[in-house]
């Protein structure tokens, strides 16, 4: 990850924001991981939460009701698979 090579740098958050294109406060917090866990605290975790509603046939009956031209959230979410 760029941001940690930074880090490892001695480069301020602000100038390893500027250089990742994130938000500088989404870098400070990346920073305060990495200080506490090093790069191992940066790795993704599953998602918690409330699982969603939608399973992925439900998801795309929405898509298929939508007039055309419209995009939406889902889109995002649920790419339309071109195969």
């Amino acid at each position: 990850m760029r941001a940690v090579e930074l880090f490892e740098q001695r480069r301020s958050s602000s100038e390893a924001a500027r250089a990742v294109g994130m938000h500088p406060e989404s870098v400070r917090r990346w920073r305060r991981l990495w200080e506490q866990g090093g790069a191992q605290a940066l790795r993704r975790r599953p998602a918690t939460g409330r699982p969603p509603e939608l399973d992925d046939t439900r998801v795309e009956m929405v898509r298929l009701r939508r007039p055309p031209g419209r995009s939406s959230l889902l889109d995002s979410l649920h790419p339309v698979s071109t195969s």
